[in-house]
């Protein structure tokens, strides 16, 4: 008999004759790549509360989320406003609110005062307060002055919208107006 050697070691001829005889896994199916689903973002229209449109819409927004529009005061700063208010269940109890496109309320342990007035915002005739926005330069006697805030109070029983204007010069004033558009007070540069 007559052997010969396989140029193979043992062990390669082995893997090498295994491998030939066995398949080590199944073919892979072809599959069509899944695009992955496109998530529409959902856009919340920022909300400019020194304008009378944002006023506006502020309102709107607050009637939605507490089902009425009375509030002890507010005060409005453009990116963000804050609103103090009984509390629904405790009115002899303050709730923080603050907005910045969408409301968060904290209820705090601060007593309101008895009698505490409120202030109806949709008391607010924004086609009467839109003027005073827009021309707040003539009537605070600064002429680039533009609004840097507002507060919206009844204190003494008195609905009053103060309007704050400066120039950032340091010319400053404000008026206060009633929610149907009259002017209560005025406080203008140099007086």
């Amino acid at each position: 008999v007559a052997w010969s050697r396989s140029p193979l070691t043992p062990s390669e001829d082995i893997t090498a004759s295994y491998a030939s005889t066995t398949s080590l896994a199944p073919p892979l199916p072809t599959t069509t790549p899944v695009p992955e689903p496109t998530v529409e973002p959902i856009l919340i229209a920022h909300i400019d509360t020194l304008t009378p449109e944002g006023i506006g819409a502020f309102i709107e927004r607050y009637r939605e989320e507490f089902g009425d529009m009375f509030v002890d005061d507010a005060s409005f700063h453009g990116d963000y406003s804050s609103v103090s208010r009984a509390v629904p269940d405790a009115p002899a109890l303050t709730e923080s609110i603050s907005f910045r496109d969408g409301f968060e309320r904290e209820v705090t342990s601060i007593p309101r005062r008895t009698g505490q007035p409120t202030f109806d915002l949709g008391s607010i005739q924004i086609d009467k307060l839109a003027p005073y926005m827009v021309n707040i330069g003539d009537y605070v006697n600064v002429s680039d002055a533009a609004i840097t805030h507002l507060i919206v109070d009844a204190n003494y029983g008195v609905p009053e919208i103060a309007i704050y204007a400066e120039n950032g010069l340091g010319h400053q004033g404000r008026i206060e107006v009633t929610p149907w558009g009259e002017i209560s007070r005025s406080y203008p540069y140099g007086s």
